[in-house]
């Protein structure tokens, strides 16, 4: 079975040839992306602005003490006794 060899000096030509074809794709696609940006930015300073709503019991701060704990969701015990009832 024999290797193919790799002509590095044609492929050297080939990736020039399509990095200067590529080119004025790569500038149309910057162009239209600093449009999109400066449309994304005039869209977002015209926004309504509405008031944050704040209901009345966000206030009222619950502490993690005061919370009961399930015991459906936590299925070993709290505390491990010494002696059990039989």
């Amino acid at each position: 079975m024999r290797e193919m060899e790799i002509d590095y000096e044609k492929l050297s030509q080939a990736i020039k040839a399509f990095a200067e074809v590529c080119r004025p794709l790569v500038e149309q696609i910057k162009k239209a992306w600093s449009v999109l940006k400066s449309l994304a930015k005039d869209y977002i300073q015209h926004l309504p602005k509405y008031p944050k709503l704040i209901h009345p019991a966000v206030s009222v701060k619950q502490s993690d003490y005061n919370r009961l704990r399930s015991q459906v969701l936590i299925n070993k015990p709290m505390r491990v006794r010494a002696r059990t009832c039989c």
